[in-house]
Order: C-alpha cells, then structure tokens, then sequence
C-alpha cells in the first residue's frame, strides 16, 4: 500500500461523524496510532468508536496542524493543515 511506503502514522485523524466506521480498520492496521476526534461532540465519538479515543485532534495535534473548520461547512467537519516550516 502506497500509505505504507510513507511510515507508521501516528495519528488517525476521525475528522466528522461520517468516518466513525473506517477509524477502527485503520486503528487495527496501526496499533500503536492515536486515535483523534474533534473536541465538539467528543462523548458521541467515546461511544460510537470501537477502537476507542485517545484525545482530541485541537490538542493533540497542537503545534503540529493547525485544525480548524473550513468555511461553510457549519461544524460539521474539521480539516489539518500541517504547519510546516518556511524555506527560504
């Protein structure tokens, strides 16, 4: 798999309510991957995920991405932008 090619991943990012059923596939592939959700609605994805939760991706992710909600989407989704440093 070309996902593989890149490392271990560290993180599975859960980024709406929609993918609550792939999370637990790629938990299983990836062991030692946390388990993030947005922090609205945290208790719905405690409940819903079987691989369960490990935190949530505004904290965990903290420095990392910066997450937020795109324009328009009204909470539904929460989208990563990785920061990454400026070359120059």
């Amino acid at each position: 798999m070309q996902l593989d090619k890149l490392g271990e991943p560290a993180f599975i990012v859960v980024p709406n309510k929609f993918h609550v059923m792939d999370a637990a596939c790629y938990k299983e592939r990836y062991p030692a991957a946390k388990v993030l959700c947005p922090e609205r609605d945290v208790d719905f994805y405690k409940e819903k995920l079987t691989c369960g939760v490990d935190g949530t991706a505004e904290d965990m992710l903290r420095g990392i991405c910066d997450v937020h909600v795109p324009l328009g989407i009204k909470d539904k989704l929460i989208e990563t932008d990785l920061l990454l440093p400026l070359q120059v």
